[in-house]
């Protein structure tokens, strides 16, 4: 189960201080880099 702590971490205010919300931005900018790179390689073959 999911502690209250880490929720309030994730979805504080300032949500670029904490760690997990770094690493969760950083999970989902490069999941958006992947899906467009597999957009782009798609239509090219």
């Amino acid at each position: 189960m999911i502690s209250k702590t880490l929720l309030v971490d994730v979805f504080n205010e300032d949500i670029y201080s904490s760690r997990i919300s770094k690493r969760i931005n950083f999970f989902i900018i490069g999941l958006i880099i992947l899906s467009t790179l597999e957009i782009i390689l798609g239509t090219e073959l």
